[in-house]
């Protein structure tokens, strides 16, 4: 393009400065999107490892206090509320454990927080038979 002599005078036209202006647009938002993408993202695993906790730590302290029978209890701390269901497994191979004074449960949990449900677990508990 040629331009007009302006006296020695450098700079840039309008169409440069507009033409400039686009793309920085267009990088700078697909660079927004992945760093707030990447946000939510550790929010979300520090919400699941935070479930994962309550949910082990009920696991482990399920039956110790008192014996373990079918039912559902819920609990709750802070944000954070759970609700353990435990029911009796009588399906093969569990279904012998009784023969020996052993009693088997199936022990679901469900965690959640303010903004919903956030894991589900299952496990299969054996306790000596009430």
């Amino acid at each position: 393009m040629m331009r007009a002599d302006r006296g020695g005078q450098a700079g840039f036209t309008l169409l440069e400065a507009m033409l400039a202006l686009l793309l920085l647009a267009l990088v700078l938002g697909p660079a927004y999107s992945l760093m707030s993408g990447g946000g939510r993202a550790a929010r979300s695993v520090e919400r699941r490892a935070l479930a994962q906790s309550i949910a082990e730590a009920q696991f482990a302290a399920l039956g110790v206090e008192q014996r373990l029978t079918p039912g559902d209890y819920p609990g709750h701390s802070g944000d954070w509320r759970w609700t353990l269901r435990v029911t009796p497994r009588l399906d093969p191979p569990f279904d012998a454990a009784a023969a020996r004074g052993m009693a088997a449960y199936r022990v679901e949990i469900s965690v959640a927080d303010a903004a919903g449900p956030v894991l589900s677990l299952a496990t299969t508990k054996l306790v000596a038979a009430p």
